[in-house]
């Protein structure tokens, strides 16, 4: 096994040389992108909000709590997904690093942060006004930003419903964090890209990178299981054998692959 363990090692250190274009490409279209590696919601622990144990899932405990992601973006098009546990009163979209919110403001009740309510069908930045579509339990919202041209934009399960705000507060040092606000027992789901989008917008980043040559190893690693798996369901005598010709068999039916 010895002699399968280090031509295993060879092909994936081949693969994650070639696959080094690839992340260097990835780091430059995050280079807007300012935060941990790793993107989960930024929360204090004494707050009245459950979180789940990734720190994806929400529910709000208080009257109204504000929750912002650990990452932030200063340029460039961003997005990210909520799935809806509920369908009341909650404010869902972008805030600056200049926000502060409590139990009597949340995302779009100040000037430096953008909010759309399905519950109500409107969009908040200081003042409100109607837009979009009643949503849903079970509901999925794609929440985009395009900073360069100053636009924001909401889809509801994979359909925009328009751009919802324009001409973005602008200024040194000022960048957007994703940020929802959630009325008492309300609750949903985050994908920063997590996960796959179930609606991906064209053009537009995930907050959490993809993890490229990780994906890409997975799917070699994978790819030899079944091949081996079917090797030995149709070959049965390939379990019992030890000697060095059987080895050489095992890797020519992984090189095949």
């Amino acid at each position: 096994m010895v002699i399968v363990r280090n031509w295993l090692n060879e092909r994936l250190n081949v693969m994650e040389s070639n696959s080094s274009h690839a992340t260097k490409t990835q780091r430059i279209d995050m280079a807007s992108r300012l935060g941990p590696e790793h993107t989960i919601c930024d929360i204090d622990f004494t707050s009245t909000v459950r979180i789940s144990a990734d720190r994806l899932s929400l529910r709000s405990q208080g009257s109204f709590n504000t929750i912002k992601a650990n990452v932030c973006v200063y340029g460039g098009r961003w997005m990210y997904e909520v799935l809806l546990h509920s369908k009341g009163v909650m404010q869902i979209g972008w805030c600056s690093n200049k926000c502060t919110f409590n139990e009597n403001s949340g995302v779009g009740d100040t000037k430096w942060s953008y909010g759309y309510d399905g519950s109500k069908q409107q969009i908040w930045h200081i003042a409100t006004s109607k837009y979009g579509d009643k949503w849903q339990i079970g509901d999925i919202i794609g929440i985009t930003i395009d900073i360069d041209d100053e636009k924001i934009e909401y889809l509801r399960n994979g359909k925009s419903m328009g751009i919802a705000f324009t001409k973005l507060e602008r200024g040194p040092g000022i960048s957007f964090f994703p940020a929802v606000s959630l009325g008492y027992n309300q609750g949903l789901q985050v994908n920063f890209g997590n996960t796959p989008f179930k609606y991906p917008a064209e053009g537009f980043m995930p907050l959490q990178a993809k993890p490229i040559v990780r994906l890409q190893k997975a799917d070699i690693l994978l790819g030899y299981l079944v091949n081996l798996s079917n090797v030995l369901a149709h070959n049965p005598a390939c379990k019992k054998k030890e000697h060095t010709d059987g080895k050489i068999s095992f890797m020519l039916y992984l090189q095949h692959y």
